[in-house]
């Protein structure tokens, strides 16, 4: 799994580095709540399809690597620093693999919403939220882990504003990771 891939020494720095930015952000996480709550209906409606439309990576999204994106460049420069000479991409794999991974994570998280299963919530916030923060994509970790949370209290209050919250993260997330694959690609064709 992607977690394996990159080793608990990595997750573990970045869920504490994460946690400490965490109550800075606060406010900030009130304001996106409020909002969520006002997105939960139309949410309701469109869950089947969180997954199944494409990223859209050829619309005016941040450039790679600004402050603004969802995605902890530092992560990605710390996996870069593991790469063997004459190795595969390490970091180029990781992204794939997210990518890959991640909508059926998704897909399983409305699953669990719709049949009221704390559990299924649960592990699919767990791995998706651990799968997150190897890739850098902080924010869409610290809302799984709020939904992990969530799971593990065999509740389910809160969970579809937080869904929309996950699911608008995760686009953003994915945009950018993408974006960052294709600046890679384009990198290494101009060598």
């Amino acid at each position: 799994t992607l977690a394996n891939t990159t080793g608990n020494a990595i997750t573990d720095k970045v869920e504490a580095e994460a946690e400490a930015e965490a109550e800075v952000e606060v406010e900030v996480e009130v304001e996106a709540d409020v909002e969520a709550e006002a997105e939960a209906e139309q949410y309701n409606d469109k869950a089947a399809n969180i997954v199944n439309a494409p990223i859209e990576t050829h619309t005016k999204a941040p450039p790679a690597r600004n402050e603004s994106s969802p995605i902890d460049f530092s992560t990605l420069d710390t996996l870069r620093s593991l790469q063997q000479p004459g190795q595969p991409d390490i970091v180029r794999k990781i992204i794939r693999t997210y990518l890959d991974e991640a909508p059926p994570l998704l897909k399983k998280l409305v699953a669990a919403e719709t049949a009221h299963d704390t559990e299924a919530l649960y592990q699919a916030a767990h791995a998706l939220k651990s799968s997150s923060f190897n890739v850098g994509a902080r924010e869409l970790a610290l809302h799984c882990k709020k939904l992990e949370s969530i799971g593990r209290d065999d509740s389910t209050a809160g969970v579809t504003p937080l869904m929309c919250v996950i699911e608008r993260t995760y686009r953003k997330s994915a945009a950018q990771l993408q974006q960052e694959l294709d600046r890679n690609n384009e990198q290494r064709i101009a060598r």
